[in-house]
């Protein structure tokens, strides 16, 4: 039997698809905190967030190239607020962790 198709004027579909999105999104979260549970974990997401230049101008010579390095910033920038959002502790962690000096 065919699926009925979701209707965003029902109310229940609505209420259904909310509830599918709050479960992903928790379980998502849940992913990002296994994989910075660990000292190895979040060394590795340091060192690839570091690498796409989160908090440097992406502003050069050529504008193709700041295209790119904006980008890539806005990865970086993406990741730390999803890290921040699963857990605004394992941030402070990880840059305790890394600080230089």
């Amino acid at each position: 039997m065919p699926e009925e198709p979701e209707d965003l004027g029902n109310p229940e579909h609505v209420q259904e698809r909310n509830r599918e999105v709050k479960l992903r999104r928790r379980e998502e979260f849940e992913d990002l905190k296994i994989v910075l549970s660990t000292a190895s974990g979040r060394r590795w997401m340091w060192n690839h967030i570091s690498g796409l230049g989160p908090f440097r101008t992406p502003f050069g010579n050529d504008p193709y190239m700041s295209y790119f390095n904006g980008g890539r910033q806005n990865v970086a920038l993406a990741l730390i607020a999803e890290i921040n959002a699963a857990s605004p502790q394992i941030y402070a962690l990880m840059q305790k962790e890394n600080a230089d000096g």
